[in-house]
């Protein structure tokens, strides 16, 4: 939508980019009130594509990933953990998606690569929805009520 690769063409602009940015910024501001706090304060966080910052998501590796369904009946609830190792290779960041409503991950490869770009907005049931798109060319679409992160240096 705003951030991702193919969202913008640097081509003929070479502030594309930075275009890009400002509207994805504009339309997380303009949402402030809608997005959950903590998915709002990861979204907007000044490290989260910063990409000299440790903590940033670009170009970290994925370590794991776990589904956890829990309850009973018809009241199952789905949270997922990701687990990925910095950039930088001195920390974990860890991304819990709670109350997910949908999700879509893998790759048509054994492995996965780093990450290339990510995007948080509202789907159009109103969740949170966070995109990953890796450098091998897949996307990851995960759809829940709430992001929290943590770093953990190591």
């Amino acid at each position: 939508m705003f951030i991702l690769s193919g969202d913008w063409d640097s081509t003929d602009n070479p502030h594309a980019v930075s275009e890009a940015h400002k509207k994805y910024g504009a339309y997380l501001l303009k949402n402030k009130e809608v997005f959950p706090v903590s998915a709002y304060e990861f979204s907007m966080a000044d490290w989260h594509h910063n990409y000299r910052d440790h903590k940033a998501l670009h170009d970290s590796w994925l370590e794991s990933i776990e589904v956890i369904e829990s309850g009973r009946n018809d009241e199952r609830t789905c949270d997922i953990k990701v687990r990925l190792l910095g950039a930088f290779h001195d920390g974990h960041l860890v991304l819990l998606y709670k109350g997910v409503k949908s999700y879509q991950v893998g790759s048509s490869a054994s492995e996965h690569t780093a990450i290339n770009r990510d995007e948080v907005r509202l789907s159009d049931s109103g969740y949170v929805l966070h995109e990953i798109q890796w450098w091998q060319s897949f996307s990851w679409l995960i759809e829940c009520e709430d992001i929290f992160f943590e770093w953990q240096s190591i």
